[in-house]
C-alpha cells in the first residue's frame, strides 16, 4: 500500500465488490440489453478516485468485465466555454464559475 492509497479506501474494495458482482448478476439477469450503472459520490479528498481506481481494475482484470469510468470533471465546459457563457450572461451569478464543490 502506497500513501496514495488510504488504509480505509483499501479496506473497503474487499467488500464492495461482492455486492456489485451480486448486484450486477441481479441485473443481467432480469435487463440483459442494459447496461449496469454504478454512481459514487462523496465529499472532496473522501479517495472517490482512489476506489473507482480500484474497483475499475478488480472488475476489468480479475473479473473480465467492460467497464468504463467517468468522471463529473469530464463534462464540465472548458474553460472558454465557461467564459464565453458568464459573460452572455452576467446577470446569472450560477454561470459565472464551473461551480462551487458540491454543486
Amino acid at each position: 500500500m502506497t500513501s496514495s492509497s488510504p488504509a480505509i479506501v483499501d479496506d473497503k474494495a474487499p467488500h464492495i465488490i461482492p455486492f456489485i458482482l451480486s448486484h450486477l448478476s441481479t441485473h443481467q439477469k432480469k435487463y440483459p440489453e442494459t447496461p449496469f450503472i454504478i454512481g459514487l459520490n462523496g465529499i472532496q479528498g473522501a479517495g472517490k478516485t482512489t476506489l473507482v481506481n480500484i474497483l475499475y481494475d478488480v472488475l476489468t482484470k480479475e473479473h473480465g468485465l467492460e467497464t468504463l469510468v467517468l468522471s463529473i470533471d469530464d463534462l464540465y465546459l472548458t474553460r472558454a466555454d465557461q467564459e464565453k457563457l458568464a459573460r452572455e450572461n452576467e446577470g446569472n451569478k450560477l454561470v459565472r464559475f464551473r461551480g462551487e464543490p458540491g454543486r
